[in-house]
């Protein structure tokens, strides 16, 4: 049985680690750490998904102006992918815009795994063109 719930502070090292891919690296190259994703607790749109006290995937976004929610991570464990925790986590984050009158949800996703773009297609998102991130530390 696959529970989807709200993050809490316990989470966020298990959150750590299932960001830690490659793709969903800074662009930098860094891992988004505990205390940056705990920023991220308070508000309806940090999500994971247990599996008998496990958790097994995660995702975050924030609200944008405009009715929209920027989903920034998201991130299944290897052996739940396919598995349909990813739409279940997916619906969740869905439902709880409709429930806070959110209008879009704009997804970040990684090129390089057609998987992903296929899984967004398939949940009804359109896939834009290329972008690059860019990132620069204004106060370091």
């Amino acid at each position: 049985m696959i529970n989807t719930r709200t993050a809490k502070k316990a989470d966020l090292r298990a959150c750590e680690e299932l960001f830690s891919s490659p793709e969903l690296r800074t662009a930098k190259g860094e891992i988004l750490p505990v205390d940056f994703l705990e920023n991220y607790l308070e508000g309806s749109y940090f999500l994971v998904a247990e599996s008998n006290s496990e958790i097994i995937g995660a995702m975050f976004g924030e609200e944008l102006r405009g009715g929209g929610i920027i989903l920034h991570e998201f991130s299944v464990k290897k052996e739940y992918q396919g598995k349909g925790v990813g739409g279940i986590m997916l619906d969740e984050f869905e439902s709880r815009i409709k429930k806070n009158r959110g209008e879009w949800s704009l997804p970040y996703a990684p090129k390089i795994n057609p998987d992903t773009l296929k899984f967004y297609e398939n949940k009804g998102y359109s896939l834009g063109s290329e972008y690059v991130e860019c990132l620069k530390y204004i106060n370091n």
